[in-house]
């Protein structure tokens, strides 16, 4: 084969190569953009329970009670959501019994 040949073998080769590894990377980057809420609201869920939180879906946030557990807010901020370290239980209006005046670490998501 001659070395004009071989030189453009390469290059088609590289080509091709560059062209799937571009398309792998924005197909990943739209399935991110594309994401339907309800995948969304899996995936926040999971990051939830990941981190032993307590997904209430109704209001689409994750809560926590114990200090140590729970989303910490470079999580919560990094993933979209806003953080509260010291939200009200009574926030929902559930007040069928009297309100615990303790914080609840809280990432919730619009």
């Amino acid at each position: 084969m001659s070395k004009k040949l071989v030189f453009i073998h390469s290059i088609l080769l590289i080509v091709v190569i560059a062209s799937l590894v571009g398309m792998f990377f924005l197909g990943e980057y739209f399935r991110s953009v594309k994401l339907s809420e309800a995948e969304k609201s899996v995936e926040r869920q999971a990051l939830c329970q990941a981190y032993e939180g307590r997904w209430i879906q109704e209001f689409n946030e994750c809560e926590s009670m114990i200090s140590t557990s729970g989303i910490s807010q470079d999580v919560c901020e990094a993933n979209g959501g806003a953080y509260s370290s010291c939200a009200s239980a009574c926030r929902h209006g559930e007040e069928l019994y009297p309100c615990l005046t303790v914080c609840i670490k809280v990432c919730a998501w619009e």
